[in-house]
């Protein structure tokens, strides 16, 4: 075993007894970590039937309500005829933990809004209906942020965690080995 893995096993040892003695210890990824991983994630681009669709310029929002995620972003589409423009889209979901990958997927994506006055208002139904299945599948495989194997902190949560929620703008992990 090199010393570095033995220092990290150390290390980990030394975090897992001091969160078994509190019986819960708390990570928080700020809404600045988060919107960075979210901003590497863009842009999507996925082709469907006779619309290509472009998703970017996400802004993250952790203030959505009810323990999700939400964010902000431009969707371009290109598509024949009145059905192509830019409009601006709002998606939330819950976030889902992957504990083999130690990943965070949205789980059911909505979008929430959609401002729509670049496009022909009796259009919106069919744009929201093509875009939201492919926001859906898209996030739903794409990790939104993955704990990080050199981070002991992550190491630890990747373990034992018991919880996510949103608090205060910050997304919490609760780890417990029991």
């Amino acid at each position: 075993m090199s010393l570095k893995k033995f220092v990290q096993a150390a290390a980990l040892a030394i975090l897992s007894l001091s969160a078994s003695l509190a019986s819960a210890y708390t990570i928080e990824l700020t809404q600045q970590e988060l919107q960075q991983r979210l901003e590497a994630m863009m842009p999507m681009h996925r082709d469907r039937y006779f619309m290509k669709v472009t998703l970017d310029e996400p802004v993250l929002d952790l203030a959505v309500g009810d323990d999700q995620l939400g964010f902000a972003g431009k969707v371009t589409i290109e598509a024949p005829g009145d059905l192509g423009g830019v409009v601006q889209v709002k998606i939330a979901g819950h976030l889902m933990y992957n504990p083999d990958q130690g990943a965070f997927f949205f789980k059911k994506p909505k979008i929430i809004s959609i401002d729509s006055s670049a496009i022909d208002s009796g259009n919106t139904a069919q744009v929201k209906s093509v875009i939201e299945p492919l926001a859906s599948k898209y996030l739903e495989r794409k990790p939104v942020y993955v704990l990080d194997d050199e981070d002991l902190k992550q190491q630890l949560a990747k373990a034992t965690l018991k919880s996510v929620s949103v608090h205060d703008n910050k997304l919490v992990l609760e780890l417990g080995l029991f």
